[in-house]
């Protein structure tokens, strides 16, 4: 049957089609299988009248009946991809060329080329600001003979035992990173490890103290865009496909999406197992990102987990909190870069400890408003303040839709969320209740 163009370009049908060209030990003759089968597929793609139809559509993207507009937006954005086959072969030849030239050639070579790629290409157009990554993240760390009541435990590995780290997606042997999950399951499931046997933490980049730095995102563009286009046009936006403004996802920018989108896929690759070893090819390409990044002196990339998503509710995948965020950590002649913890708010919870209530919660919200708002008439500036809490109430609001409200008050792992929430607005109060003692900047008037 055919597939809708949203389906299409989905993460889940994506890695469906990858995994369908596993078997071959030379990954490069791997990338050109999941390439001629992408085109394949590609060239069977249906046009809108087929939603209802198409079952990941009618579940997990849209409520049928289309809207009108949404439904001529798909259409004009299908029949001009499909004018495009030629540029995503070369696209993903490209990238593919950029993988042997790393295994054939040297890796200032094949760093050049990924550089060259991402500059034209894309056009930089991935590089998002510290407001979207100023939110909570999580990190967890299977309990065992440590303190996990510390947050340097839950912080990188140290640089005096760089020797246990191994080959990783975004680093290579001996260099430490900060991965972080836009959700707590999601952390716990990079770690293979649930929450009756885990010490967990909650991370919170400081907006100001980020603002002036950007982060290289290669989440899913096409799906993103889509789905948030069909809910400006339910809120009332008027908005074409071959018009420029108000949004940049149009004809005259398509082709830079598909280039991040292919780069993407390539990035996310899962590992064949049998094909693992000291060496692991599909981690070559994301390395080589990461190359590029520290160049540019980005902090780090934003990406979608190539853990499969399963047992949750997926009725919105717009509202899905499916996003992992690495952070490059500095080298310092200290066992942790403290200056990079102090970028943060944190709090930790360790296996066992007591756990908060929903309307406790509630209640440090509520504080913590009136907090600002107090502060707020003294003439203290509280942005950073109130996104935070915004982000909280946005993260848990997101929770609700994705698996339902009451799943997520009554299970365990979810109420360990809400307690590192609590638990960093408790750090956060001494600051709403004197602003001046921390130094808080005053607004202009």
């Amino acid at each position: 049957m055919k597939r809708c163009v949203l389906s299409f370009f989905d993460d889940v049908y994506q890695r469906k089609l990858k995994e369908q060209c596993f078997g071959n030990s030379a990954y490069e003759s791997t990338l050109r299988s999941y390439r001629d089968l992408f085109l394949s597929e590609f060239e069977n793609l249906g046009t809108i009248d087929i939603i209802g139809k198409c079952l990941l559509c009618s579940h997990c993207f849209l409520r049928v009946p289309v809207l009108p507009d949404y439904e001529l937006f798909l259409n004009d954005f299908l029949n001009d991809i499909k004018n495009k086959r030629n540029l995503i072969e070369s696209l993903f030849d490209e990238v593919i060329d950029i993988y042997i030239a790393a295994i054939s050639k040297n890796r200032s070579v094949a760093t050049g080329m990924m550089k060259s790629y991402i500059s034209k290409r894309c056009r930089y157009f991935n590089v998002s600001g510290a407001m979207t990554f100023s939110k909570p993240f999580f990190r967890a760390r299977k309990a065992g003979n440590y303190d996990g009541s510390d947050i340097h435990e839950l912080f990188h590995v140290p640089f005096d035992k760089r020797y246990l780290i191994g080959n990783q997606r975004f680093s290579l042997t001996g260099i430490p990173l900060l991965y972080l999950a836009e959700s707590l399951p999601l952390a716990l499931r990079e770690i293979g490890c649930d929450i009756k046997h885990a010490n967990v933490a909650l991370f919170l980049p400081k907006y100001s103290n980020y603002y002036h730095e950007g982060m290289y995102d290669i989440t899913n563009p096409i799906v993103y865009n889509l789905l948030t286009i069909e809910k400006k046009m339910k809120a009332g936006c008027k908005l074409t496909y071959n018009h420029d403004l108000p949004i940049s996802f149009n004809q005259r920018d398509i082709d830079e999406y598909l280039a991040r989108f292919i780069l993407a896929q390539c990035f996310h690759y899962p590992v064949q197992d049998m094909y693992s070893g000291s060496f692991i090819q599909e981690y070559v390409l994301p390395q080589l990102l990461m190359d590029v990044v520290n160049e540019n002196k980005w902090l780090g990339v934003t990406y979608q987990s190539c853990k499969q998503i399963i047992g949750e509710k997926r009725d919105d995948f717009s509202q899905f909190v499916d996003k992992n965020i690495c952070f490059n950590v500095p080298y310092q002649p200290s066992r942790y870069n403290e200056k990079m913890l102090a970028d943060f708010y944190y709090a930790t919870w360790y296996c066992g400890e007591d756990i908060k209530t929903y309307s406790e919660l509630k209640r440090k919200i509520s504080e913590i408003k009136f907090l600002k708002d107090n502060a707020i008439k003294k003439g203290f500036n509280m942005n950073d303040y109130i996104s935070y809490i915004v982000h909280i109430e946005m993260h848990m609001n997101k929770m609700f839709e994705t698996i339902g409200r009451d799943v997520y008050l009554k299970r365990k792992i979810y109420r360990v969320e809400m307690t590192l929430f609590y638990k960093l607005l408790e750090e956060i109060t001494p600051i709403l209740e004197n602003p001046e003692k921390y130094n808080v900047m005053r607004s202009n008037r």
